[in-house]
């Protein structure tokens, strides 16, 4: 006859706490399984931790149990099973897909951006530079999302070591392009990189100028593909937002008035680009003259508000958003918070969460569910 019964004791070796248990999703135990890439935990001491593989970032929660749970073994003690008990479990360890953290990536590149081979000598003094291991070690972000991070901000590798370009620099080489372009008749659609530093160098007082900060430069304002030949052309919506974005931020806290502001924005766009409002998205907020205000642009004004500066945490961006403005319709909210969520269904969970909305003059308007 089988037995029915069998006996429960504490192993010899029991250890409380010793084991950890990870609740894995399907795509990272295939992960696990299929591949032999590592996994890294990432995290400083005053960070929450995060684990990433090659591709994607997991954030790292503990859930506590309503019961406790016994880990145990199995052996035989004649007939009867016997489960030794390894270890006393009151909590698993919960990954789920979450955005890399990136922020922090700006916060050491900034105080060594690079300003010009004239500054170069005291760099050392400004701050730390960084490698591209330790970029990896520190960001909490997987490899590929760091390096989609990186070429999004065009940063330029000097000696071994990765630099943001200073605004300043950036704008005063695309100046020297657009100008030299003019006096050349080069076509900004067909910039070749060789010919352009010649003239930048012999004509602008850019001596020394580096090939590679110069490509960067140009690729700031230009298509993702380049020409076999190493020609780059100037994408449009690209050139246009660094040229509106460098008039917003040469008058911080100045309310433009829209009409006032698109003209002088187009003036000082190259032919044959045009300059639209939409180039500047999340850039900028726009509030009526008055409650009356009509759609004329005249009765519109414009201010530098940019994403970037914005807390990086759901909870402190929807309250930097009310502190600014205290009702939002959803084409204006949604360029500043588009990025704390990985897809719509997650989106509408934070605007639940964060937001009250309802119908004015029969459009929806997002206010401040926190008090």
């Amino acid at each position: 006859m089988t037995s029915k019964h069998s006996a429960l004791r504490f192993s010899n070796d029991y250890e409380l706490n010793s084991l950890k248990l990870l609740e894995l999703p399907p795509d990272l135990l295939e992960e696990l399984t299929t591949n032999s890439s590592p996994l890294y935990i990432k995290g400083a001491t005053d960070e929450e931790a995060v684990l990433c593989t090659k591709k994607k970032t997991y954030s790292v929660r503990q859930v506590n149990l309503s019961n406790s749970l016994l880990l145990a073994s199995n052996s035989q003690d004649g007939i009867l099973p016997v489960y030794n008990i390894k270890d006393t479990q009151f909590s698993t360890i919960e990954l789920l897909p979450c955005l890399p953290r990136i922020e922090k990536l700006d916060t050491i590149l900034n105080p060594t951006m690079y300003t010009g081979p004239e500054n170069e000598g005291t760099i050392q003094s400004k701050g730390q530079l960084y490698t591209y291991d330790n970029l990896l070690s520190l960001i909490q972000a997987s490899e590929q999302e760091l390096q989609q991070e990186l070429k999004r901000r065009h940063v330029v590798v000097i000696d071994g070591y990765y630099r943001l370009i200073h605004p300043r620099y950036l704008h005063r080489i695309i100046d020297a392009v657009i100008t030299s372009a003019e006096i050349h008749d080069m076509e900004l659609t067909r910039i070749s990189v060789d010919q352009c530093r010649q003239y930048l160098m012999e004509e602008f007082e850019l001596n020394m100028l580096d090939e590679d900060v110069l490509t960067k430069c140009l690729e700031t304002a230009s298509d993702e593909q380049t020409a076999a030949d190493g020609t780059y052309c100037f994408n449009e919506t690209k050139l246009c937002r660094l040229l509106g974005e460098r008039l917003l931020v040469a008058e911080r806290g100045k309310q433009w008035q829209l009409d006032e502001f698109l003209e002088l924005w187009q003036k000082r766009t190259p032919h044959p680009f045009e300059a639209k409002l939409e180039m500047l998205r999340g850039l900028y907020i726009k509030t009526p003259k008055s409650r009356s205000s009509g759609e004329s642009l005249s009765n519109w004004l414009i201010s530098y508000f940019p994403l970037s500066e914005l807390p990086a945490d759901p909870a402190g961006r929807f309250s930097h958003l009310f502190l600014e403005q205290k009702q939002w319709v959803p084409e204006d909210i949604l360029p500043f918070i588009e990025d704390l969520a990985p897809d719509k269904k997650k989106l509408d969970a934070l605007l639940l969460k964060f937001t009250r909305s309802q119908k004015l003059d029969g459009r929806v308007v997002y206010g401040s569910r926190i008090k």
